[in-house]
């Protein structure tokens, strides 16, 4: 059987590793539906959408220090 080799340049897998930008966390919280919450908390898009001027940067934090320390979870609705 024969091995196959991924060969990413570095620069690649850095990418998969840096924390997430407040950009990419506005653009999930636009990809969601109105009236859906993306987690089991029931904060929905709307709430997100008409505060993230003022939290932006705080659940930008937030958000990267839950997937750096594993917390966060990858399914949907919290299940």
């Amino acid at each position: 059987m024969e091995v196959i080799r991924c060969d990413l340049q570095t620069s690649y897998g850095r990418m998969f590793e840096a924390p997430f930008e407040p950009t990419e966390i506005h653009q999930g919280i636009q990809a969601g539906g109105w009236k859906k919450a993306p987690g089991n908390d029931g904060i929905g898009r709307e709430s997100y959408s008409h505060s993230l001027t003022i939290v932006r940067e705080d659940l930008c934090d937030v958000i990267n220090q839950m997937f750096c320390a594993g917390t966060s979870r990858n399914n949907k609705n919290g299940e």
